[in-house]
């Protein structure tokens, strides 16, 4: 009788031990496996025993975290155009060829202005009508053919403009070429901007006057504007130009978008690949289109 409860004891003994031993194992899956604990699992071998080193899991800031996703999320919008297309197309391909989000002003009066139209509808890009007008000092400095004068009849005015869309028929907007003295004008750019209106195309103010009241009568009336706010090349420097264009990312910088002019000359383009790396990283390129849609002004 004494030997069977002794056995009996045995057997629960054993029974308690494996217990025991499984409640351990348990355990030490549950640490090795807890998500809070857990990072990288690396494994050493030392005197041909191989060991579990468990590492901290990484933590990642939240300013990696938005590194790791879109890049631009949070700077400032800079548009850059490109005027007087229409007559080197060896250097508006040049433009193209840097891979960046230009926006193109098309002469509609070039002599080339239709290959121009071509290659940059090829490249699936988008194009504005640079609209020739009257200067201050004309006719000391010509505008070029078929440019809106401040002596035309509106109806005038409005048949040029007419003109001009039929040629560049899938055109977003359009801004003055030249134009200090027209824009001053209302009755002869309120002639010009209700054009505008009709083709539902936006006003690229170029600003060539402090005077201008182009941009406040579009706002007037209703039409999408947007108003220039750096000139890239009036002097032709390439370093003046790199200066300028970080002078347009500094002004982007302070009103968190900035709209840049500049000219399809070789410097320009030199300059714009000489800069472009370092200006993404302090601005996000865009087309005009993109500021006028979010209604950035």
């Amino acid at each position: 009788m004494q030997k069977k409860r002794q056995s009996k004891k045995r057997l629960i003994t054993a029974g308690l031990i494996v217990v025991f031993a499984i409640a351990l194992i348990a355990a030490a899956l549950l640490f090795l496996t807890r998500p809070e604990r857990t990072g990288k699992v690396n494994v050493e071998t030392k005197a041909g025993k191989s060991t579990v080193v468990i590492s901290p899991p990484e933590i990642v800031k939240p300013t990696e975290i938005a590194k790791q996703g879109n890049a631009h999320v949070n700077l400032p919008k800079l548009a850059i155009v490109i005027d007087d297309v229409g007559y080197d197309n060896k250097i508006l391909k040049s433009f193209i060829s840097l891979d960046l989000p230009l926006t193109y002003a098309v002469l509609p009066n070039a002599t080339r202005y239709r290959q121009s139209v071509n290659i940059l509808e090829k490249a699936n890009l988008d194009y504005l009508i640079h609209m020739p007008m009257q200067p201050d000092d004309y006719p000391g400095i010509n505008p070029g053919k078929n440019a809106l004068l401040i002596n035309m009849s509106n109806n005038k005015i409005k048949q040029l403009t007419e003109e001009a869309i039929k040629k560049l028929p899938d055109a977003i907007g359009v801004n003055n070429h030249m134009g200090s003295a027209f824009v001053q004008n209302k009755k002869k750019m309120e002639a010009f901007l209700s054009v505008l209106k009709e083709h539902n195309l936006f006003f690229l103010d170029s600003e060539t006057t402090s005077k201008t009241i182009g941009w406040r009568l579009a706002e007037t009336d209703g039409i999408r504007f947007a108003r220039r706010n750096i000139f890239l090349d009036n002097i032709k420097n390439i370093k003046y130009i790199e200066k300028q264009l970080f002078k347009a990312a500094d002004y982007a910088k302070l009103h968190k978008v900035a709209i840049a002019i500049g000219h399809d000359r070789p410097l320009t383009e030199l300059a714009l690949a000489q800069t472009k790396d370092a200006l993404s990283k302090m601005v996000d390129l865009v087309e005009v289109k993109t500021v006028i849609d979010n209604q950035i002004k």
